[in-house]
């Protein structure tokens, strides 16, 4: 095998290097078309509308919005009670003060008055009773009120000591009277002697006749005591004033529904009006302490006259506070029937479970009735509203140009960089949110990709 010669080698190196080079110069050849081309298409962009904006776009979407009626308020127990004494007496011992946040429930003790004087009384009635219950011939002791009263309700009066005495007497004058009558119309006995008999027997059945009344009396009498002893005794236990039961019904199912979740409704010391060693009486401005049921709490408002048609019972209700961002769920419990004439407003109540009490009778609340839901609400991206001297306005592209549309922004959503807006937007348009802190009504604009 021979070798090529060196001089053909040498030539095939050469053209290489040729090929190479021409490569290159097509390349840039095309590079510097390309670019031309480019600046020229811009050139031609600028040259046709020099003015217009670059802008980004968004669509007008429709979202489910929940609608409502924005109110402010009181909170109010469900039920206060003003607590006051029913006898005289000095305070000895309170056991519970607005500084004791404890919940009190019916029977829990509030306070005691000296219980000296009413126990002598007890003790004075109970002799009394017990002297009338022996001429009865009742003898065992007898503590129990009603006790007292079966017993003297199932005594009869003809089993009494007294009366069985009269009768056996009455008895026996009849049986002389009857021999004597017999005796006489044998002429045996003179008729002076059954005169007397006669007598004798009218004197004993009028002594009977007394005897029963006497029982009766008797008994009356016991019962009167008794009643002193249930009265004296009763006094005693008013000395001990507890926690009353509640009074106040539910007036509606809301109410009923709000209660049966409650396990226990209890009270809380919302006031005190008196002190350890206080001479107390029982009087209508004798007040002790005002008590407060607050849970379930009341909210109570005034609505607008203009809102009565989209307010009704049953409706929920979100209540904030400003102690903490706890939004509580309420129901519509009560509408007013009428309209005060000066406020032109109606006044609302809604039930509020309250179990760890945070919500304070007395205290302020902002809350929303819901009242229904709009399906089809009209939202645009936030950054697209512009607001200007108090009015807000988002643009729209008509062709080339952006357009102003005057609009009222309702619902926000922030976390979700929304708004609800309400004016002349149909919902295929698209608004703009980038470039529309520049425009004008009729400025040309250049649109770019729609956001998604």
């Amino acid at each position: 095998m021979c070798e090529p010669p060196i001089r053909s080698r040498r030539m095939s190196s050469g053209t290489a290097t040729l090929v190479l080079a021409a490569a290159i110069a097509v390349c840039l050849a095309q590079a510097g078309c390309l670019r031309s081309g480019q600046a020229n298409a811009k050139a031609a962009a600028e040259q046709s509308d020099p003015t217009a904006i670059s802008v980004e776009l968004a669509p007008i979407t429709l979202r489910p919005i929940q609608r409502s009626v924005q109110v402010v308020g009181t909170f109010e127990g469900f039920e206060e009670l003003t607590v006051t004494p029913k006898v005289e007496g000095r305070v000895v011992k309170i056991y519970h003060d607005v500084s004791n946040l404890t919940v009190l429930y019916p029977g829990d003790l509030l306070l005691e008055i000296d219980p000296t004087d009413y126990q002598l009384a007890v003790q004075e009635r109970a002799r009394d009773l017990k002297s009338e219950l022996a001429k009865l011939d009742i003898r065992e002791p007898v503590d129990d009120d009603a006790e007292v009263e079966r017993l003297l309700a199932t005594l009869v009066v003809e089993n009494l000591p007294t009366v069985r005495r009269a009768a056996m007497l009455e008895k026996y004058v009849a049986e002389r009277l009857e021999r004597s009558r017999q005796l006489f119309s044998k002429n045996v006995v003179s008729k002076d002697d059954l005169e007397q008999l006669e007598a004798d027997y009218e004197v004993a059945r009028a002594n009977y006749d007394q005897a029963v009344l006497d029982a009766r009396t008797t008994i009356a009498v016991a019962r009167y005591k008794a009643s002193l002893l249930a009265t004296a005794r009763q006094r005693l236990r008013d000395t001990k004033i507890v926690v009353p039961e509640p009074t106040r019904l539910a007036r509606n199912q809301w109410e009923k529904q709000a209660l049966a979740k409650v396990e226990r409704p209890g009270f809380v010391v919302a006031r005190q009006m008196v002190s350890e060693g206080e001479i107390v009486r029982p009087a209508a401005a004798s007040e002790l302490f005002r008590l407060v049921m607050d849970n379930p709490i009341t909210f109570v408002a005034s609505l607008p006259e203009r809102y009565a048609g989209q307010v009704s019972e049953g409706q929920p209700v979100q209540i904030t506070v400003e102690s903490t961002s706890v939004v509580f769920q309420g129901t519509v419990s009560r509408v007013s029937p009428t309209v005060d004439t000066a406020s032109r407003t109606l006044t609302i109540e809604a039930v509020v479970l309250n179990p760890k009490r945070i919500l304070k009778a007395g205290g302020f609340g902002r809350a929303a009735i819901l009242t229904k839901v709009d399906p089809k609400a009209k939202t645009v991206p936030i950054v697209a509203v512009v607001t200007s001297a108090g009015t807000s306005r988002v643009f729209v592209v008509d062709g080339d140009k952006a357009r102003a549309v005057t609009v009222t922004p309702a619902v926000v959503n922030r976390e979700e960089g929304w708004v609800e807006v309400e004016g002349n937007l149909e919902p295929t348009m698209m608004v703009v949110t980038r470039g529309n802190n520049v425009l004008a009504d009729g400025t040309p604009v250049r649109a770019g990709a729609p956001q998604q």
